[in-house]
């Protein structure tokens, strides 16, 4: 509801931001949630898609996207597109997880349970979330969820199922002037770890494995990158 947004504008004295949602709802929530906290003018946020954005070439100086990639139907159009909107230098900064991280399978209306999307096929685990689902009919209509098929793009239900070895091919289609990788092992942050900070300790036995190829996919807790036009 630009929370984030607001925080970046504020803290980092921002000169101007816009964001961009999928609803025209949401955006105009972002507006108005901007002006009860203060701020009435050089903030925009507006309905669109980042595959296809209504902005023209090199108009930012930076493009921020937190938790947003692991779900945008195409993530090679949106680099493109961001590649396009930043000016000469900008910079794009990204955080996301992904697709093997041990939690992030987006099933948490039905399971919390870590890692079952490493071991059975997608299709096998969507048939058995709607499956409970229907067996909870009231939970299912309060919270929205219908069974459908899986869309083409889609791994799992709203993820694309992009793993970083995926992303860091998409990033090669374009001549970014600097690609900086960040690792950040698992326990390393979080709400969990806000809660149970002894927690901490494990993040420095993932760290090893964020530095290992094979490993890399299963213990960094985001894939995060700076990456400059």
């Amino acid at each position: 509801h630009g929370g984030a947004s607001l925080a970046y504008f504020k803290l980092y004295g921002l000169k101007s931001i816009t964001g961009m949602d999928t609803t025209k709802r949401q955006a105009e929530i972002s507006k108005i949630f901007f002006k009860s906290h203060g701020v009435d003018s050089n903030f925009d946020f507006i309905e669109g898609r980042a595959e296809k954005m209504n902005f023209p070439t090199n108009t930012f100086d930076a493009i921020i996207s937190f938790d947003v990639f692991e779900h945008v139907e195409d993530l090679s159009a949106v680099l493109s597109e961001c590649f396009r909107v930043l000016r000469p230098n900008g910079k794009l900064l990204l955080a996301f997880p992904s697709y093997y991280h041990p939690v992030q399978h987006h099933l948490s209306d039905v399971t919390r349970a870590p890692c079952v999307h490493w071991f059975f096929p997608p299709q096998d685990i969507m048939d058995v979330f709607y499956d409970i689902l229907d067996d909870n009919p009231v939970y299912r209509d309060k919270i929205g969820l219908k069974r459908r098929p899986l869309k083409p793009w889609e791994k799992l239900y709203i993820i694309n199922g992009v793993t970083l070895k995926k992303f860091r091919s998409i990033i090669g289609e374009k001549s970014w002037s600097m690609v900086k990788h960040i690792p950040l092992p698992l326990f390393s942050t979080g709400e969990l770890i806000n809660k149970y900070p002894v927690l901490r300790i494990l993040s420095y036995v993932f760290w090893l494995g964020t530095r290992i190829p094979i490993l890399e996919e299963f213990t960094n807790h985001r894939i995060v990158y700076i990456l400059s036009k």
